[in-house]
């Protein structure tokens, strides 16, 4: 069933709030969301049935959505210039136990639960056993769910003025 352009900005207006309540919950402290966060990244972010809402809004809505992703030199600090939804996935984010992760493989096996699991007793997502640990308000993420935090942030940074701007083309 095809969506109508209304029921699209619904959509992504739900999948954003979402979003931002699971990222609250999670800055709570309550990191047994992360997995439920991810499941929301994947239906902005990610290609597959029932997902890719952001490359539908801009298919629909012929408009570009734009990234923040590292200019090729290697400033320091780091500089950004402006990239698509690939690019902004596809960025290497971290190195653990011989493996690179981009944005989109943390998504991805968050979501799909691939090589992560659970400590029900630490309420934790792990890419793998010997996951680094980071502290955030007064509680410990793996790095993983740090970075699934950092993606969350900058999908409702960028697509909060979307959002807006395709809701009042129609009026």
């Amino acid at each position: 069933m095809k969506l109508s352009k209304e029921q699209k900005i619904s959509e992504l207006g739900d999948t954003l709030e979402r979003t931002r309540h699971f990222l609250e919950l999670i800055n709570d402290g309550k990191n047994i969301y992360t997995n439920s966060l991810s499941v929301e990244l994947r239906k902005l972010l990610c290609r597959g049935r029932g997902n890719a809402i952001l490359r539908r809004i801009e298919k629909d809505f012929k408009i570009k959505i734009v990234f923040p992703v590292r200019n090729d030199k290697p400033y320091l600090p780091p500089t950004y210039r402006d990239g698509d939804i690939d690019e902004y996935l596809n960025e290497f984010r971290f190195r653990q136990d011989g493996e690179d992760y981009n944005r989109r493989d943390v998504v991805e096996q968050f979501a799909d639960k691939k090589r992560a699991h659970l400590d029900e007793a630490e309420g934790k997502f792990h890419l793998s056993e010997r996951q680094t640990v980071v502290h955030i308000n007064d509680h410990s993420l793996s790095i993983g769910s740090k970075y699934l935090v950092d993606i969350a942030v900058t999908v409702l940074y960028v697509c909060g003025p979307v959002l807006a701007d395709i809701s009042n083309s129609g009026k």
